[in-house]
């Protein structure tokens, strides 16, 4: 694994030929003009980007095919002198009683570690070695460290014995559950949170990377997912 990089802040000044006012017009109300078009997270090339003229208004691209992607909102809207944008990120969550992407990758790291080692009894890095490095991680950067975590536990996982699986361990509320059960479990737990977080980012206008199988920004030659009845004929069975 290469180590995490905790980037500074990027500060850039520029000065142009404008008073403030039209400077203001030019960067908030015709940022089309001057937005590089390969800069898009949208399937459709840009056609044009709004920014709504108030705090709390969208910042968003509108596609040559009508489709909208949204990357984020006015934090402050004070012409001339102030414009502030925050980016739809990782720390983007759907409903105010929702979990935002950052605290549910979070929450899988720490909460599988905590799993395994407590309920399928193997044994797991200090918890100080958890989340990645900086105060805004990226979601490669959880995903990195997942994967990390996932190859220490597969040689203690391939080393069981049937006895080894079927010993009786603890569980919450105080229950005795075998441990194939316990691991299957956390298997099933898992798949809500990958669902969770694969609903979040495409909401959030991110890239969706592949987990097992392909998403909608990630795929390859092999990929043969079934969504018909087709395609599951292809099993020959």
């Amino acid at each position: 694994m290469s180590p995490s990089i905790n980037v500074a802040p990027v500060r850039k000044r520029v000065w142009v030929n404008a008073d403030p006012a039209r400077a203001f017009d030019l960067f908030a109300s015709q940022m089309r003009a001057w937005w590089p078009k390969q800069h898009s997270i949208n399937s459709s090339p840009i056609k044009d980007i709004i920014v709504e003229p108030h705090a709390g208004g969208r910042w968003m691209e509108r596609g040559e095919d009508g489709s909208e992607c949204l990357w984020g909102k006015v934090l402050a809207w004070e012409p001339p002198a102030r414009l502030e944008f925050e980016w739809r990120g990782v720390n983007f969550k759907p409903h105010e009683k929702t979990n935002p992407i950052r605290t549910i990758l979070a929450h899988q790291l720490l909460s599988e570690r905590r799993f395994f080692a407590q309920f399928v009894g193997t044994e797991e890095p200090p918890v100080e070695e958890l989340l990645p490095a900086g105060d805004k991680p990226t979601v490669a950067a959880y995903i990195e460290k997942y994967v990390g975590l996932a190859k220490r536990r597969l040689p203690q996982l391939a080393k069981g014995t049937a006895a080894w699986w079927l010993e009786s361990r603890p569980f919450f509320g105080g229950l005795q559950r075998e441990r194939i059960w316990v691991f299957w479990r956390r298997v099933l737990h898992t798949c809500h949170h990958r669902t969770q977080v694969q609903t979040w980012l495409r909401l959030a206008g991110q890239q969706v990377p592949a987990i097992y199988g392909p998403s909608g920004d990630v795929t390859w030659d092999e990929a043969d997912p079934t969504y018909s009845v087709e395609a599951e004929k292809r099993s020959g069975k």
